[in-house]
């Protein structure tokens, strides 16, 4: 009940107050005519009845459209008229809107089909009821301000004044076209950008070849594009990927090369059988469908709600209250989210072993936030005009001064950073494949592998130096406050 309060605020308070508006206004309306009927009926010597003042209210006079268009104050009276009803008609638009979005969450998590299925078509629907209530109650907000300023001068519409109805209705107007744009931002299929290079896929066989042999394993299809990178993650994607070489569309799998220095081929090969399990026919629908599009909305509502400021915050309160309510409403998404990856684990497990995907699960954990490390000593170095030759050889000499046990304390409760999906924390996963932290330490503290899995990758050395170079020219460029964020 408590989550309803907001959303119900939401999309009843501007109903309420016109319907509160017009009723008022109506009756004032009637009240004021019924005294002039009253002394005209007096002049005339005549005595009112009942009758006789029900047959000569407005209520009888403007329902008669004859009557209605050749008597002045009907117009206004009709004005508050309608006021009343289109009060109702949005505030029971908005009660509908809210219940399809509660039925929508339940279907969604009552079965992973109908998830895969729904959640795309129920975002946009969504997106455009919340763009189409906010249309309707700026339309019903200047009608309450032309009601509203009839009645305080007592003047037909046609007399009201214009200059006052034009301001707040250019208000109303900005107002809503922001709400619509807020709300249909959610909807967009998010884009990763990378600072990497989409590699040429015929010059790089050693890896194409362990790719594949990993795809065939696990049921999945193998990437159409492989950009290697410099954020320190792994993953695989139908999102697009901006990238220095363009934006790459199609399944991509992203490759850190900071990462894939510390990390074995076999550790790869674990974490890269986590990503096309995803892929794989069992899990392909919610991968396409539901992940990409969960992961972006949620992000563009976080993004809204911390950019919101001053005038600004009233253009986003009300959509960001009402697509938040749905993405509550499906929160099954979530549960379906960590049942996936739990599944995609124990393929990864049968692919490459429990404890090459435990040892890199926890590798990655422990140093992948050593690149922020070096990417603050890279900004240190462009502030005094110079720079790193190998940005990876850098992140590789911090995690190999820090490969202590204390590295491992505390990471049992963190999360791997994804950019379209939320994985269970570390501790969680580990026990789902029968493991414990102390049981891959060692090989998780081994950041100097024989094989390491940059090996695979032909020309690493002058893709990381070329990298290197582009990253120290943004941070140049930007005054050292871009940052790379994966799906941003």
């Amino acid at each position: 009940m408590h989550n309803l309060l907001k959303p119900l605020l939401v999309l009843l308070v501007i109903p309420v107050l016109a319907t509160a508006l017009g009723m008022f206004g109506r009756s004032e309306w009637d009240s004021r005519w019924n005294a002039t009927l009253m002394r005209q009926l007096a002049a005339q010597r005549m005595r009112p009845d009942a009758r006789l003042l029900a047959r000569y209210s407005l209520a009888t006079l403007c329902s008669d459209r004859r009557t209605g268009a050749r008597l002045p104050p009907c117009r206004t009276y009709n004005l508050f008229s309608t006021v009343i009803g289109a009060s109702a008609v949005v505030g029971g638009a908005g009660f509908v809107f809210l219940g399809a979005l509660l039925l929508t969450g339940h279907l969604c998590r009552g079965s992973r089909r109908r998830l895969v299925w729904l959640f795309r078509p129920s975002l946009a629907f969504a997106a455009a009821g919340t763009a189409a209530l906010a249309v309707a109650h700026a339309v019903l907000a200047i009608a309450v301000v032309i009601a509203g300023t009839t009645y305080l001068f007592g003047e037909p519409v046609e007399r009201v004044s214009t200059s006052l109805v034009l301001v707040v209705g250019t208000a109303a107007v900005v107002w809503a076209i922001a709400m619509v744009a807020v709300a249909f931002s959610v909807t967009r299929r998010p884009t990763i950008t990378v600072v990497g290079r989409a590699l040429d896929l015929s010059s790089q066989r050693p890896l194409m070849e362990e790719v594949a042999r990993v795809a065939d394993a696990v049921g999945a299809q193998p990437p159409r594009n492989i950009v290697a990178c410099l954020a320190p993650a792994v993953f695989v994607t139908e999102v697009k990927v901006a990238c220095l070489d363009g934006v790459v569309a199609g399944r991509t799998l992203c490759l850190s090369l900071p990462l894939g220095r510390i990390i074995s081929i076999d550790e790869f090969r674990a974490l890269l059988a986590h990503e096309l399990a995803h892929f794989s026919r069992e899990d392909e629908g919610f991968a396409r469908r539901v992940a990409p599009f969960h992961a972006g909305a949620s992000r563009a509502l976080g993004s809204l709600a911390r950019r919101s400021r001053g005038i600004r915050a009233a253009a986003v309160f009300p959509p960001l209250v009402l697509l938040r309510f749905y993405m509550e409403a499906v929160q099954g998404t979530e549960e379906l989210g960590a049942e996936r990856e739990t599944t995609a684990d124990r393929l990864a497990a049968t692919v490459a072993g429990r404890e090459s995907l435990g040892s890199a699960l926890v590798k990655t954990q422990a140093f992948g936030p050593a690149w922020y490390a070096a990417y603050g000593v890279m900004q240190e170095a462009v502030a005094g005009r110079m720079q790193y030759l190998n940005s990876s050889a850098l992140f590789q000499e911090i995690v190999a001064s820090n490969t202590g046990s204390e590295r491992l304390i505390g990471i049992g409760q963190q999360r791997v950073d994804h950019p379209t999906d939320r994985h269970p924390t570390l501790a969680e996963r580990l026990t789902a494949l029968d493991l414990n932290l102390l049981q891959v330490a060692a090989a998780a503290l081994e950041t100097a592998p024989v094989l390491p899995a940059i090996s695979l990758v032909q020309g690493y050395e002058a893709l990381e130096q070329g990298l290197s170079a582009a990253e120290h020219h943004l941070m140049a460029a930007t005054g050292g406050e871009l940052m790379e964020r994966l799906g941003e």
